[in-house]
């Protein structure tokens, strides 16, 4: 009589039967896939993988990563129970056969080749024939900038590409010559074919290239202008070396994750120098303002530093930072001519305590400022990620400067002691 518990240890064992040989199977077709890929590569080997043939191995790959992951499954359970049942080392052993098929391949690939050889000497490349010497004569003759300008037999194929490696190869040792011998100063300088100025560049990077000088921040060197003019030429031969080869795809992805952001990433050049010189032309000119207010006179040299910083300063796009320091030349000039008139400054009527509160929270609303702009840096410290926001909270610390020096000002007209 067939009870429940013993009907369903029979559909247990079926279906355990039933798994094992799946895995089996996967384990099977895994090997019979290695052996075909194995073969496709050594066939191609000498002629070069074409798109159908790499785009087969990228199919078959995925086919036998299971099998191998399930192998090494079995072998590593096997090894385990071997500890215990004799008869699991022998299939511990077949599957660590299974696991090092790749190595026992090229094992066997050495194998034939020292039977068919003499011993010791690997085989060479097959000779010349008649069609690969017109597949390089016609490269030769016409000069294609890719393989995928090459159209003919597989011999013909060949010879073209060899033409093309060669001639490129030539080319790259052609851009270190150059670079030796002209010396460039910056790495935009090296132009013309993809492979002469990889050549060019690779020479400036090793020989000529210029470390930062001490204490030089990121954005300090070069202009945005310079910056542009660097970043377009690294990037403009990269695309075309990607489009040489048929990579658009690789062309796209270089432009939005790396060409666009570094581009992006030059206008701080001029943001920093901006940033840096103007806080201390103002200074500058506020010290020659005490100095006429004073009685002392100003210095020639003093003069034309003034000159100079206004030059500059007319050339930054309008902020509150040059509308303050416009002012405050309108006051020099008038002040050297005699014809200044002081004005009546109105502060706000609180008292100190007020003031105390009011700068407190001008401090914080500050630093808040300060630390939201520097997370918006990449976590090296080169990149700004949100370029945008950035922007916006920088102008916001400018256009504060007013309020501050308004309190701060009427603070000191008070007689406050200001912490």
């Amino acid at each position: 009589m067939i009870t429940e518990s013993s009907s369903a240890e029979v559909r247990g064992s079926w279906m355990a039967r039933l798994l094992n040989g799946a895995v089996l199977g996967f384990i099977a077709l895994s090997i019979v896939l290695q052996t075909i890929s194995y073969y496709l590569v050594v066939k191609k080997g000498s002629e070069g993988v074409d798109a159908d043939t790499s785009y087969l191995l990228g199919l078959l790959s995925m086919l036998i990563l299971p099998g191998v992951v399930l192998a090494f499954f079995k072998l590593v359970l096997n090894i385990i129970r071997s500890f215990k049942h004799a008869q699991a080392r022998f299939k511990a052993a077949l599957y660590l056969v299974v696991c090092a098929w790749p190595l026992l391949l090229g094992v066997f690939q050495v194998v034939l080749t020292m039977l068919h050889v003499m011993p010791g000497v690997l085989p060479q490349e097959a000779p010349p024939s008649a069609q690969f010497n017109a597949g390089y004569d016609w490269a030769k003759e016409k000069v294609p900038l890719t393989n995928m300008e090459c159209h003919g037999s597989q011999e013909f194929n060949r010879g073209c590409w060899r033409f093309i490696k060669e001639h490129r190869d030539a080319l790259f040792l052609e851009g270190r010559e150059w670079a030796k011998n002209n010396r460039p100063a910056k790495a935009s300088q090296c132009t013309g074919a993809v492979s002469f100025i990889k050549g060019c560049r690779n020479y400036f990077t090793e020989h000529l290239e210029q470390p930062k000088p001490a204490g030089q921040g990121r954005y300090e060197g070069m202009t945005t202008a310079e910056c542009k003019v660097e970043v377009n030429a690294n990037y403009e031969a990269l695309t075309r070396d990607f489009l040489e080869n048929g990579n658009q795809h690789g062309a796209d992805v270089t432009r939005y994750r790396s060409w666009d952001p570094d581009l992006k990433d030059c206008e701080n050049y001029d943001k920093f120098a901006e940033n840096t010189f103007m806080p201390l032309a103002s200074n500058r000119l506020q010290q020659l303002l005490a100095k006429l207010k004073a009685g002392t006179s100003v210095t020639e040299e003093e003069k034309a530093q003034v000159l100079s910083d206004f030059t500059k300063m007319s050339g930054i796009a309008e902020q509150p930072y040059t509308t303050y320091y416009f002012a405050q030349f309108n006051e020099y000039q008038e002040r050297m001519n005699g014809v200044y008139k002081e004005p009546v400054t109105v502060y706000p009527r609180i008292s100190c305590e007020e003031y105390q509160i009011k700068i407190d929270e001008l401090k914080k609303l500050d630093r808040e400022r300060v630390v939201a702009m520097k997370a918006l840096q990449s976590e090296d410290g080169r990149r700004i990620t949100d370029g945008v926001t950035h922007d916006r909270l920088n102008q916001e610390r400018l256009d504060m400067l007013w309020d501050w020096k308004l309190y701060n000002d009427g603070a000191r007209a008070k007689a406050c002691v200001i912490k």
